[in-house]
């Protein structure tokens, strides 16, 4: 490792500079930045210019134990920026996950009821914290929720997914959250979290919903999500909870 001046340490510091962290990780970049000035002060300084650090060789290369040492420090710090942040997304990122699942089931009833040319559900259980997707059997007719544990379709209707939201893990489960109004952001507090009458949606032959409603999903962070049908269209919307509004 050939050696290099105080002038190029100095470029090698600005160029440090113009990697950005996130907003929130700001602090980090500043505190790295003073150990490598304490740093190139040290290693530079007329002081240290008779005691040089020994080099520990490896062929005609070679780092000091002063490197190493700053190498060691800048990841312990940014070790410790990664776990808190890790925390705090994952929880976020699983009920994203859950949301997109159920909304891509909706859709696969809506698509389901269609090409079998009869009717399609989801049943939401809000207590156990599970839904199922149901096809209509040979009457194209779905005969209401599963029942037991595992969950068994009534008559000749055909079970075709079984999901637990206590799977995706980080408390994702049914629940408005911080969430103070329900869709579409009327003012009353939200005080169900499946907002269908019987707590389940039905789509027909021609692609549209029997029902009309919501089912929310939270975590232990307090964020929230809605997804159902706003109409007998059959349109189905997600929607986020944005501190004080449904987006």
């Amino acid at each position: 490792m050939k050696g290099c001046g105080w002038d190029e340490r100095k470029e090698g510091v600005a160029n440090f500079k113009t990697f950005h962290f996130g907003q929130s990780q700001r602090w980090a970049q500043i505190l790295i930045l003073k150990i490598l000035n304490v740093f190139l002060r040290l290693k530079f300084s007329s002081a240290l210019t008779l005691t040089k650090l020994k080099r520990f060789e490896t062929g005609s290369e070679g780092v000091t134990i002063m490197e190493i040492v700053m190498v060691v420090a800048i990841i312990a710090i940014l070790s410790a920026i990664a776990v808190p942040a890790l925390d705090s997304f994952l929880p976020n990122y699983r009920l994203r996950a859950a949301v997109s699942d159920l909304y891509s089931n909706l859709q696969r009833a809506k698509q389901e009821a269609v090409r079998i040319n009869g009717e399609c559900a989801v049943y939401f259980d809000d207590v156990n914290g599970t839904y199922q997707l149901v096809g209509g059997g040979l009457d194209g007719i779905c005969d209401g929720p599963p029942v037991g544990d595992p969950p068994v379709p009534q008559d000749d209707d055909i079970l075709l997914s079984d999901i637990s939201l206590s799977g995706y893990g980080s408390g994702v489960q049914y629940g408005s959250g911080n969430a103070d109004k329900t869709v579409p952001g009327t003012g009353i507090p939200p005080t169900v979290t499946v907002s269908y009458g019987n707590d389940w949606i039905r789509f027909d032959s021609k692609g549209m919903a029997r029902e009309m409603g919501y089912a929310y999903l939270t975590n232990i962070n307090g964020a929230s999500f809605a997804v159902g049908t706003p109409s007998l269209a059959g349109a189905i919307v997600q929607k986020k909870w944005l501190s004080s509004s449904w987006d």
